[in-house]
């Protein structure tokens, strides 16, 4: 959309305003300041906002779906119940500060993107891409993360404790008290080649009687005979 013909042309700053039911999809904003502002129900789909200031502004149920933020400034900017599918966080400025509640975060990329403390909560993850991002105490509250990369990620302190489908492997991240679920623990747990209780289908563990019994079996078929379980109590 030409720079002329949406609302934000007409001045370079907005305060405190609301931006509500619009449907601009494919709007080009380049250097714009918006302070305190919200955005809300708009359809922005494939936005690119070119060094644009955000600062304590919020987007509630706005479709932003392939939305470019390059060299944008986000300082306490907060996202609610947004579609934010396919967004490349790596072309924002530096270390923004980030508010994620509700939203589909699908085919996301942070590579190389700073989000120490960020909180994405009850968010869909699924399919994002999360290389050399800087995750330290981040809180990922109920969020999903089936098929989802972690690499090259600093995870100290980050919280997955009530997400699900998260995997990624520990010699390629760096972790510290990294708080994760029981279905992670146990999947890193197998990939690793241990055998889990109750996790790795392998029943229950064989005794010493049984496992002698096992041994038995092949020289007792070529003697043509059977073998029979011991029982436990004396006869």
């Amino acid at each position: 959309m030409p720079s002329s013909s949406h609302p934000f042309a007409s001045q370079p700053y907005f305060h405190d305003t609301l931006f509500a039911d619009f449907a601009l999809d494919a709007l080009e904003v380049d250097g714009t300041e918006f302070s305190a502002c919200t955005f809300r129900n708009c359809k922005l789909a494939g936005s690119r906002w070119e060094g644009c200031l955000f600062e304590d502004c919020v987007f509630e149920g706005c479709e932003l779906t392939r939305s470019q933020w390059v060299r944008a400034q986000l300082r306490g900017v907060r996202f609610v119940g947004c579609k934010l599918m396919g967004v490349d966080w790596s072309q924002a400025g530096h270390s923004p500060e980030l508010v994620f509640e509700d939203c589909n975060l699908r085919y996301g990329s942070f590579v190389g993107a700073s989000l120490h403390c960020t909180p994405f909560r009850r968010c869909d993850l699924q399919e994002s891409n999360f290389i050399d991002v800087e995750l330290c105490d981040a809180e990922f509250e109920s969020s999903r993360f089936d098929g989802a990369t972690l690499r090259g990620c600093d995870l100290s302190r980050a919280d997955f404790r009530s997400s699900t489908g998260l995997f990624f492997e520990p010699s390629r991240n760096k972790l510290k008290d990294t708080w994760v679920p029981v279905e992670t623990t146990i999947a890193l747990a197998l990939a690793l080649g241990l055998r889990v209780e109750g996790a790795s289908g392998e029943g229950e563990r064989p005794t010493a009687k049984k496992k002698r019994a096992r041994k038995a079996e092949p020289l007792a078929r070529e003697r043509g005979t059977q073998v029979r379980p011991q029982s436990n109590s004396s006869s």
